[in-house]
């Protein structure tokens, strides 16, 4: 609470040359502007509220903001991997392929020299 001396300041205003009715109004007036002016804790409290609200959603806002960002680029660098992998597998089963395909023409051909060792085996006994 703020204290205003308005008999001092009538007392001051009359030894100046104001009449007391002069003073007095003068006086009023200028308490009523002063407190017009004031904040009152309610007030402060409201706008503080009002700030904090504000700044809340826009808070959220922004974070929702990042967590959209990072989701988009987590399933972009999802995809990639996908990708790469899927090529890696298809490289992968290739290479088997071809692997599985040069086994077999080196045991066909082992299996022919076997056979031909054999036949010449039996052939001089």
């Amino acid at each position: 609470m703020l204290a205003i001396d308005t008999h001092r300041f009538v007392k001051n205003l009359t030894k100046s040359g104001f009449t007391e009715a002069q003073a007095e109004a003068l006086a009023e007036e200028q308490v009523r502007l002063f407190t017009s002016q004031l904040v009152t804790r309610d007030y402060f409290d409201t706008q503080m509220a009002s700030l904090r609200s504000e700044l809340m959603a826009y808070i959220d806002k922004k974070l929702a903001d990042q967590r959209a960002y990072v989701d988009k680029r987590l399933n972009e660098q999802k995809a990639h991997s996908d990708k790469e992998m899927a090529s890696l597998r298809a490289y992968i089963d290739t290479e088997l392929a071809g692997l599985k395909h040069e086994m077999l023409k080196w045991l066909i051909g082992l299996m022919i020299a076997q056979a031909g060792l054999i036949l010449a085996i039996t052939q001089l006994a």
